[in-house]
C-alpha cells in the first residue's frame, strides 16, 4: 500500500469520527482515494483507531497529522479532505491547512 501511495501525484482523503452503538467507544478513521497510473480509481482505509477523550479540533488535527505522517503523506500531495460538517472536524481541517 505504501508504494502505491508514494507513486501518486495527488490524493484525496475522507475522515470521520463515530461512536459504536454497542459499546459507546469512539473511533476516528482516514481513507485515501486516488487514481493510479492506469487511470483506475483506488481507495483504501489507511487508519482506524479508538479515539478516547474529548473530540476537540485540536485533538482531531493531531490524530490526523499523526496518521498522515505514519503513511508519509505530505500536505502538498493532499488535494482535498472531505468530512461531515461537525464543528470540531471543520475546525481540525482548517487548523491543519
Amino acid at each position: 500500500m505504501q508504494s502505491a501511495l508514494d507513486s501518486v501525484k495527488s490524493i484525496c482523503l475522507t475522515t470521520d469520527t463515530w461512536t459504536a452503538q454497542s459499546t459507546t467507544q469512539s473511533f476516528v478513521s482516514l481513507t485515501a482515494h486516488w487514481i493510479n497510473n492506469d487511470f483506475v480509481r483506488k481507495s483504501a482505509v489507511l487508519h482506524c483507531e479508538l479515539f478516547e477523550g474529548s473530540h476537540t479540533g485540536v485533538r482531531l488535527v493531531q490524530a490526523l497529522t499523526d496518521m498522515l505522517r505514519n503513511w508519509n503523506i505530505e500536505g502538498q500531495k493532499v488535494h482535498v479532505v472531505l468530512c461531515d460538517s461537525a464543528a470540531n472536524m471543520v475546525k481540525a481541517l482548517r487548523d491543519a491547512s
